[in-house]
């Protein structure tokens, strides 16, 4: 579905500084403003590298300065983990009033963006829409800081029906957008029926609310029953040298080998405590894996439970490695819920996404 509007505004996305990994939230940022540039919109990234919400100890001080000399290599040097196209970025120490009072529609990315943008008080002629992409209470933000974030007189866009009724239940509202995928990058290649029901595949990630020590607990309890498993493991971050010997590692995957991975798995395994929607488990919905995740309400957006994946209450280890097994026993059932779950996922399309999106730009 194309957008129609006439499209003559400026307008700046601010992400809580730069990152030279890839990570959800960036993505979907970056996609939108591909797309609205696309539009013929005059879209700008900002990234401010510190923020008023924190105090910088030496080591976060200098973890600043260095993602600041990356971002410099990364625009000398032509590279980054995702192409921008007609979309201008800037880097700055810090939030700039001056700066940001150029363009038309300001869009905070996170509760951090949010609060600064709020604090710069600008005039009301600039259209301010806060992107909600979960919710956000980890440090230095608390639950209650979550919810003064709601209430700040910005349009707001809620990525999932949970996120939505957390906004709601403050007395604000949102509009329900999820989040696009690009079914041009992830395919299925591989026919679902002849996959090895013991190939199974996980993100791995750093931050403690993915539970990835959740995953491979499960895991090893598969593994006990069937020691022939193996697991296929991808993410951005250094190999931590923990893995058992059944798991193979592959670090920030290209196009090719990131499909290859999905496709050649049977299955895949999430045990996030929390996820405002969870791109790598629709990624892999996309190349046909069952999923066996946690029922959070990102992934519970996606994952309906004996109709396109199986869903494991959070932290409950036994649990998800009962699922896994079933999956892998129950080769017929597999194969129902990730052709469900690959039908199921095609409804979250950019076309859609972004037509929503324009409108919540255009509105008076």
């Amino acid at each position: 579905m194309k957008v129609t509007m006439q499209r003559n505004k400026s307008i700046c996305f601010i992400l809580p500084g730069y990152s030279y990994k890839a990570l959800g939230g960036y993505k979907i940022t970056y996609e939108y403003a591909n797309r609205l540039a696309e539009c013929g919109y005059r879209m700008t990234v900002f990234y401010p590298q510190f923020s008023k919400n924190c105090h910088y100890s030496l080591y976060g001080t200098s973890a600043g300065f260095y993602r600041i000399l990356k971002f410099l290599v990364a625009r000398i040097l032509r590279i980054r983990w995702f192409p921008l196209k007609n979309v201008k970025e800037i880097l700055r120490l810090s939030y700039s009033k001056k700066v940001l009072s150029r363009f038309d529609v300001l869009i905070a990315t996170s509760i951090d963006t949010a609060f600064n943008l709020h604090s710069l008080g600008l005039d009301e002629s600039k259209s301010c829409i806060y992107l909600i992409q979960g919710f956000e209470n980890w440090k230095p933000f608390l639950e209650s800081h979550v919810f003064e974030s709601y209430k700040f007189p910005m349009k707001k866009i809620a990525i999932t029906p949970w996120i939505l009724e957390k906004v709601q239940s403050c007395g604000e509202n949102a509009t329900l957008i999820y989040n696009g995928l690009d079914f041009s990058y992830f395919s299925l290649s591989k026919k679902i029926e002849e996959r090895n029901p013991l190939e199974i595949c996980v993100m791995y990630y750093e931050r403690s609310t993915k539970r990835f020590e959740d995953s491979a607990a499960a895991l090893e309890i598969v593994h006990k029953k069937y020691p022939n498993l193996h697991v296929n493991v991808f993410g951005v971050f250094k190999n931590p040298g923990t893995f058992p010997e059944y798991f193979t590692y592959f670090k920030s995957p290209d196009r090719k080998l990131h499909n290859q991975i999905y496709n050649n798995s049977a299955v895949y395994v999430a045990a996030s405590e929390s996820e405002g929607f969870g791109l790598t488990v629709a990624e892999s919905m996309i190349c046909g894996c069952a999923v066996a995740c946690t029922n959070n309400g990102g992934f519970a957006s996606m994952v309906t439970d004996g109709e396109t994946g199986l869903l494991s209450p959070v932290y409950d280890v036994n649990v998800l490695a009962q699922n896994i097994i079933k999956l892998i026993e129950n080769k017929d059932l597999r194969i129902k819920l990730a052709k469900a779950g690959n039908e199921n996922i095609k409804k979250f399309n950019w076309e859609t996404a972004l037509e929503k999106f324009v409108n919540v730009i255009e509105e008076k």
